[in-house]
């Protein structure tokens, strides 16, 4: 979601936006790709180069995004993946009763089918791509969001796009400390940040010596659910529902907790580092007029109504 947000605050949500995530088949990875194709159609999902089942073990990713993609076309989306599928898909309606028929029927889906097929009923090249090659494929992209578990930064300076946005969510940072030093052009930020409700230390420096009014994502995690007064066990294992995310950040939500667009010394001022002020008005819901999103036509995010609107949206389909 922050990613989404430093995008549309440097003026780069636009119709032919691309995201690379980086380490995509891990759990964090993954679900960031999900998340970011109902924003954006063109994505790049990239793996470790030295894990010989990385290629296939994406390949299912892409298929699971796809899916995800369908269900919220047949939910009237027109925004991100779901609208290029809408208007690139030949036969949508047959791709949709196959696919439904695969995710629906199975416990575990076969989501590399999924893919097969929805491919095979679009123009080339396909708007997912997948890949092991990080140098090459970062280099065109927008926006990256890195979340591997090398634990080592290994990110070049040159490797990035000009007036990339970087969401590092790795710890330690997949990006080389250089990379703030020789690209000023490159907005980079962390990822698995929160802003808390109200400024609060964990011990004498906080935990890694955070802003007092941010915290890990996962600490975060623990305490909404905590607050929410939920007792079952969430986020186990490296393959979580995307709808139990999305639960837990409406409960985040719902108790004041806010994703942000920081590192580790505090939230980012986008206004003093010279971009629009009308791009980050954006990323605050009172600061759009009430009929923004009655007349852009599109419907609001599953997490926040202040993005979706201000995206770019593929033009409807055009029957003969």
């Amino acid at each position: 979601e922050s990613l989404h947000k430093a995008l549309l605050a440097t003026g780069q949500c636009r119709l032919d936006t691309r995201v690379a995530v980086i380490g995509a088949s891990g759990s964090v990875g993954r679900l960031a790709a999900i998340h970011l194709a109902g924003y954006y159609a063109s994505l790049v999902l990239v793996g470790n180069s030295a894990n010989a089942q990385a290629i296939d073990q994406l390949g299912e990713i892409a298929g699971e995004i796809y899916a995800q993609a369908l269900h919220q076309m047949q939910r009237g989306s027109t925004v991100g993946l779901a609208q290029y599928l809408r208007v690139h898909l030949s036969e949508p309606m047959s791709v949709v009763a196959h696919c439904n028929q695969i995710v629906l029927r199975d416990e575990a889906p076969d989501y590399r089918a999924v893919r097969r097929i929805v491919e095979s009923h679009l123009p080339c090249p396909a708007p997912i791509e997948v890949s092991v090659d990080i140098e090459q494929v970062i280099r065109n992209a927008h926006g990256v969001l890195s979340a591997t578990s090398v634990g080592k930064s290994f990110i070049e300076p040159g490797w990035l796009k000009d007036a990339a946005v970087v969401c590092d969510a790795a710890r330690p940072p997949d990006l080389k400390a250089s990379v703030r030093e020789e690209r000023p052009d490159v907005l980079v930020f962390e990822g698995g940040v929160v802003k808390f409700v109200e400024p609060y230390k964990f011990g004498r420096a906080n935990i890694l010596c955070f802003d007092q009014s941010l915290n890990l994502a996962c600490l975060s995690e623990t305490v909404a659910l905590s607050m929410s007064g939920v007792k079952q066990s969430y986020s186990l294992g490296n393959r979580i529902p995307y709808e139990q995310a999305m639960r837990i950040f409406r409960l985040a939500l719902s108790h004041g907790f806010a994703d942000c667009i920081a590192t580790t010394e505090g939230e980012l001022d986008l206004q003093a580092m010279g971009f629009a002020e009308k791009n980050i008005a954006n990323l605050t819901p009172g600061a759009r007029k009430p009929s923004t999103a009655a007349r852009c036509g599109a419907p609001t995010s599953p997490t926040t109504a202040c993005c979706s609107t201000a995206c770019w949206r593929w033009p409807a389909r055009r029957h003969a």
